[in-house]
Formats: structure tokens, sequence, C-alpha cells
């Protein structure tokens, strides 16, 4: 039986940044949409990734969302965050899509 305690840990630590109404910046800041020059607001957005045999979508992650055109920018905590799950994700799925 596989664990998976540290791909859980990972995206509960994504769900708590979320729950605890993101510690990311707390400072109020000014954004420009760097596609559209929108004003950037904070919300939440979606994250979705295909890669390596798998398909990820983490439903709830504090951004910044361009009020204009709708692009999303994630800060460096919430990156790292994602990055971690990923390669986690990576580790543990190598074994069944070299199987599959």
């Amino acid at each position: 039986m596989t664990d998976y305690s540290d791909i859980l840990s990972s995206v509960q630590r994504i769900f708590l940044t979320v729950k605890s109404g993101s510690p990311i910046q707390t400072k109020e800041e000014t954004m420009n949409c760097m596609y559209c020059s929108g004003n950037m607001e904070r919300g939440i957005a979606p994250f979705h990734t295909d890669r390596k045999g798998y398909h990820i979508t983490l439903d709830r992650i504090p951004a910044w969302v361009c009020a204009q055109c709708g692009e999303v920018y994630f800060d460096e905590p919430e990156v790292e965050a994602i990055q971690e799950v990923l390669c986690t994700l990576d580790q543990r799925t190598e074994k069944l899509v070299k199987s599959a």
C-alpha cells in the first residue's frame, strides 16, 4: 500500500493557506496585469496542470486576478507550495506511469 502522507501534507498546507485568509503579503499593493494593464485584485483562482501522466486541479489558491481579462498571478508562497505538491506527486507516480 502506498503512503501518500507527503502529498496530503502539501495539499493540506495549501488549503490551510486559503482557510487562514492567506499568509501571502498582508499589505495592500497595486498591481497591473502584464497582458492588458488592468487592475489586479486579491482573489482565489484554480491551478490546473497535466504532466508526467497525471492531471491535477487545486481549486482555491490565493492569487492576484485581473479584473479586466482574468489573468492570474500566484505569489511566491503559493508557487512554492504548488511546486512541493507537484514534486511529491512526480516522485510517487513515477512507478505507476512507467508500468502503464
